[in-house]
């Protein structure tokens, strides 16, 4: 949703955000206008010099400037990132230093703090600390983890955390991205250029990077509404997503794909979108004479009810016309049909496509449909 340069300049303006994480380089060109002076836990002093690199990679994601020909954009220029080093030159930290990190920030005004990290087990110490932070209107991100299991690492695994998982330039989930239940959204998390150590850039993977996607869209959240809760914030971001995979919050996605755009819509717009968000296949690996459910997501990302919104859908050239019932912002709803496949190679791709349309203006027809072509080479024996 990020598409207004203009608008973009001042996200994030007069909202500070406490990188949990290995320091920053404060002397790079595309970081020196936002970094405050925080403070290190690791060695107990004021030195918050990023001596690893990953701390410096996640402030460009947040809040780099774009000013330079080559330099990084992020999601929050105009926010203040304040460098509380919990991590050492290794990038390795105990809940002893990360425990103190966010006690600090809220102290200092930090209203987002990212925790791109994960731990081995679980401490109660942290968890407490968490619990202060939103209590005192701070909104906590953590990654996921990086092992690619079904199991969101602490701390992302704390119920007031927003937990982020990491998806590619498709969309897909990246393969080492942690996923489940408890797994709150996804952010792009694979290549992603920005700000490195020494004045340098670099491509930096994982739910690491994915994070602080979320913590900068937080910051240009609340600088546009500095009144609001973490309650609030929190409740915000999971409506603002764009749904990936089935209907709804699932294992894979969470919420979906934040959109920044949506994050910042005013509530009170007059805003009408529908969205053909996925079209998936149950079960997923599709046999040669065998019948499969296809399922047509759609999704209401604009700011008012709709109502009886139709779709089209079309399975192998057969085609149907369904009534959709009341939408409510950010709902999603599922249409079934069924694909009856051929007992044989050799046949004709099956298209199968999903159109939606509403009686009202939708201010993005982009987004209405969607299709797939299912050739003979995917079917299973």
């Amino acid at each position: 949703g990020l598409d207004n340069p203009a608008a973009e300049a001042h996200y994030g303006r007069n909202c500070i955000v406490a990188l949990l994480d290995t320091g920053i380089d404060a002397t790079h060109p595309d970081l020196m206008h936002c970094v405050l002076g925080g403070y290190n836990f690791v060695d107990d002093n004021g030195d918050t010099r990023d001596l690893h690199g990953h701390g410096t990679a996640c402030a460009g994601i947040i809040a780099g400037n774009g000013l330079g020909a080559h330099s990084v954009k992020g999601i929050a220029p105009r926010a203040y990132v304040m460098a509380v080093k919990v991590m050492d030159a290794s990038g390795r930290g105990t809940a002893f230093d990360v425990v103190e990190g966010p006690l600090y920030a809220v102290e200092r005004g930090a209203r987002v703090i990212n925790l791109s990290m994960s731990a081995q087990g679980e401490s109660e110490a942290v968890r407490e600390a968490i619990a202060y932070a939103w209590q005192r209107g701070a909104v906590v991100v953590a990654a996921a983890g990086n092992e690619g299991r079904d199991e969101v690492a602490f701390p992302g695994s704390v119920g007031e955390v927003i937990s982020v998982g990491a998806v590619d330039g498709l969309l897909q989930r990246a393969p080492f991205s942690n996923y489940g239940g408890k797994l709150t959204v996804v952010a792009p998390g694979v290549a992603v250029l920005t700000t490195a150590r020494e004045k340098g850039y670099m491509e930096f993977s994982g739910t690491s990077a994915a994070a602080p996607f979320i913590a900068g869209a937080l910051a240009a959240l609340i600088g546009d509404r500095s009144g609001i809760t973490a309650e609030e914030a929190y409740r915000a971001v999971t409506q603002a997503a764009d749904n990936l995979g089935r209907g709804g919050r699932d294992a894979e996605f969470g919420y979906g794909i934040v959109n920044v755009r949506r994050l910042l819509a005013d509530p009170r717009d007059r805003i009408y979108d529908v969205a053909m968000t996925t079209i998936y296949f149950d079960p997923p690996t599709l046999r040669l004479g065998t019948e499969a459910q296809v399922y047509f997501v759609i999704q209401n990302r604009g700011t008012r009810l709709i109502r009886n919104a139709r779709v089209v859908t079309r399975v192998g050239g057969s085609r149907v016309e369904h009534t959709l019932g009341d939408l409510q912002p950010s709902q999603c709803v599922e249409v079934q049909r069924s694909l009856k496949l051929p007992e044989s190679f050799g046949g004709q791709p099956v298209r199968v496509e999903g159109m939606v349309m509403l009686q009202e203006i939708d201010v993005a027809p982009y987004n209405n449909g969607r299709a797939v072509t299912l050739h003979p080479s995917v079917w299973r024996e």
